[in-house]
């Protein structure tokens, strides 16, 4: 499953700063990450904001960043600040809001939740089929349990578990 990421600025100010960092994300697209991909950068500006998106997944292709590209990327933003003070956020289309990040780079906290993202959105995939969540995805016809294993769907072994044989005794001396 790709995830199509945007990375918002905070207000900026000086349109010669705004259009460098733009034609940083042009040069990030055009010449493409360490592994020679190049993924498709957009970009757009409302109220002074840059918005940046690109698509990113489990593995790279030809216009879809992996982890490592996504990284890569909001690390060439941070540095495309000519040493202004700009904030980022970066969030997808399944979370609004991972972090944020400036000039000094992007913190451990931020590359975990990246990471993180990318493993839910994995596991999701597994579970879409044509685009669309299948609840039973993972949900056998009639699971064997082990024994002396209660199943909870059975109300008769959920009843038992209220009834149960004490069959060990902590301290028995003391009864």
């Amino acid at each position: 499953m790709n995830l199509q990421f945007d990375i918002v600025s905070t207000p900026i100010e000086c349109e010669r700063l705004r259009e460098s960092i733009r034609l940083a994300a042009e040069r990030f697209d055009a010449g493409g990450t360490s592994d020679g991909r190049q993924p498709d950068v957009t970009s757009n500006e409302s109220d002074g904001r840059l918005r940046l998106s690109l698509r990113a997944g489990e593995t790279a292709s030809d216009d879809c960043v992996d982890l490592d590209g996504l990284i890569e990327f909001l690390r060439h933003l941070a540095t495309a600040v000519e040493g202004e003070t700009v904030r980022w956020t970066i969030g997808h289309q399944l979370e609004s809001s991972l972090g944020s990040f400036d000039e000094r780079g992007v913190g451990t906290d931020l590359a975990i939740e990246l990471s993180t993202a990318f493993t839910v959105a994995e596991t999701l995939s597994d579970m879409m089929v044509d685009g669309e969540y299948q609840e039973d995805a993972f949900a056998g016809d009639d699971p064997v349990l082990p024994e002396g294993v209660v199943s909870l769907q059975d109300e008769d072994d959920w009843n038992s578990l209220e009834s149960f044989e004490e069959t060990f005794q902590r301290f028995p001396e003391l009864d």
